[in-house]
């Protein structure tokens, strides 16, 4: 298994692994009915959902929500319903056809299980040779952005950084005269300091990924999460709408094993989610660009962390975050965060029987 949980769907696999998926992400167990069609965990799906199915369960879990696609296939099979389970907190309105039934089911703790079972956790944490760790391999635009403002404002010295430049397709264009980009080389060659990685896109799974063991976490201080989906702001049928979020990727989870303060280079109130899970985020700086929801303005807000954390020392850094990193451990290693995970999820467990069933 390369990811954390297998994509099963009614169009190519048995009913019996399906049933095996339901039980593994919901701990329910259903009989799977020949007129209700099942994608679960579904990963950038390129099909079409069968009209002849009087009801549809889709999940996303372990890759982001395809909100085009899902608007798409509500359309397509309307007024059918569609329970659309997902990690996050969908408001339904306007945007959204009214025959998706949203709930949210938490997987982060199931997640990093699976990631501490591979790799463990850091139980020797020490002050490291550099202050920051930033790793891009695919290019998006925040990537663009951060490793930009690095190269030009920290010191080679003081920094892990790789930008392999590898383009999966198009990056999102921005306008011209956003002021937090002004004066950054944003042409940013492919680079690798401190850290020659050898990563390659056949080297590119989640669970691989995962392994926090390696030099950016425990040679290096603060991480950028270098989330690829860290957009929030965008358009759906006409409407102004925050994206479904914050997703979380291996990214986020390595910090959190290793022991190490982070900066969240992602979507919109990805800190506040984190502390709603119960981890602590006071590492002695600010993240007060989190409760921004417009990514270009938001960015400016991550670059004056970055400047913040570059003006303090390796060792004020070390003990002004070392009570945080360590709650973070153990509200992982304790089974804390996987309880309170189940409770969330208890919540809804009865719709998504009825839904499902």
């Amino acid at each position: 298994m390369f990811d954390f949980f297998p994509s099963y769907s009614s169009l190519t696999d048995s009913d019996y692994k399906i049933t095996e998926l339901f039980k593994t992400l919901y701990d329910e167990t259903i009989s799977v009915s020949p007129t209700t069609f099942f994608g679960l965990n579904l990963l950038w799906p390129r099909f079409d959902l069968p009209n002849r199915y009087h009801r549809y369960v889709i999940s996303f879990h372990t890759e982001f929500l395809d909100h085009y696609w899902i608007v798409r296939q509500a359309q397509i099979v309307y007024p059918k319903n569609i329970t659309l389970i997902t990690d996050f907190d969908i408001n339904p309105g306007p945007a959204w056809p009214d025959n998706i039934t949203f709930i949210q089911q938490r997987t982060i703790h199931k997640q990093l299980a699976i990631a501490v079972e591979r790799y463990k956790y850091n139980n020797k944490i020490s002050l490291p040779k550099y202050k920051f760790s930033s790793l891009s391999f695919r290019v998006s635009q925040y990537k663009i952005f951060a490793t930009a403002y690095m190269k030009k404002h920290v010191s080679a010295n003081d920094m892990i950084l790789t930008y392999h430049k590898q383009y999966t397709g198009p990056v999102a264009s921005w306008p011209d005269g956003i002021p937090a980009l002004a004066g950054l080389d944003l042409d940013v060659p492919a680079t690798l300091l401190n850290f020659d990685d050898n990563f390659t896109a056949e080297k590119n799974r989640p669970i691989a990924n995962a392994d926090w063991t390696t030099a950016p976490y425990i040679d290096a201080l603060v991480n950028l999460t270098n989330e690829s989906i860290h957009y929030s702001s965008t358009m759906i049928n006409g409407y102004s709408v925050l994206l479904p979020g914050p997703y979380f990727t291996e990214k986020t989870f390595k910090p959190l094993l290793a022991g190490r303060p982070f900066i969240s280079v992602s979507q919109f109130e990805s800190i506040k989610e984190l502390n709603d899970l119960g981890f602590d985020t006071n590492f002695g700086f600010s993240h007060h660009y989190d409760s921004d929801p417009g990514d270009f303005t938001r960015i400016g807000k991550i670059f004056e962390t970055i400047a913040q954390v570059n003006a303090m020392t390796n060792a004020d850094i070390f003990e002004s975050s070392i009570d945080a990193v360590r709650h973070n451990i153990d509200h992982i290693s304790s089974g804390a965060l996987f309880e309170r995970c189940q409770t969330f999820n208890q919540q809804n467990k009865k719709l998504l029987v009825a839904r499902s069933t």
